[in-house]
């Protein structure tokens, strides 16, 4: 089930701040390190001088570590590389998560209960969802043999898609 577009005003019950997503997925380092397999690498980049965006820091924390277990999932159980990069983008904030897995499925949003590729659909989907209550959009470019990446793409304060 899809909650509420989150309100900047706090209304609701969620805590929602001004946020610099750098900083939240420099705090995950260490627990993405402990979520994937001791085959798998993860590499985290984040580019100074990020625009500030609206969030719920425990929303935007899940979406994070949703995308780095996905994509330690997709490379079971020979493991690889995980690549997370932070950075501007032409309006806001652009998050990537890019892994050396199979190429995914193209239903990757849908809900699925079962198998383990299903179950990586359930977190792709709650992804998506947490996404566009942040104004964010969701892109997946996927190449057989070569990986996926996954990219949310945050809208800056201020500029249109934000919460105002």
């Amino acid at each position: 089930m899809m909650k509420a577009p989150i309100d900047p005003a706090g209304q609701g019950g969620q805590a929602v701040e001004q946020l610099d997503l750098g900083d939240v997925v420099a705090h995950l380092a260490t627990t993405m390190t402990t979520i994937i397999g001791p085959q798998t690498r993860v590499d985290v980049e984040i580019a100074p001088g990020l625009p500030a965006i609206y969030g719920v820091r425990a929303e935007l924390e899940e979406l994070v570590l949703d995308l780095v277990a996905n994509a330690s999932a997709a490379m079971r159980p020979f493991g690889g590389h995980i690549a997370v990069d932070v950075r501007a983008g032409a309006f806001g904030v652009v998050l990537e998560v890019t892994d050396e897995g199979p190429r995914k499925d193209p239903r990757v949003f849908g809900y699925a209960t079962g198998a383990a590729s299903q179950r990586q659909r359930i977190g792709l989907a709650l992804v998506r969802d947490v996404a566009r209550r942040h104004g964010a959009g969701v892109t997946v470019t996927s190449k057989p043999s070569s990986g996926t990446t996954v990219a949310v793409m945050f809208p800056a304060l201020g500029t249109r898609g934000a919460p105002s």
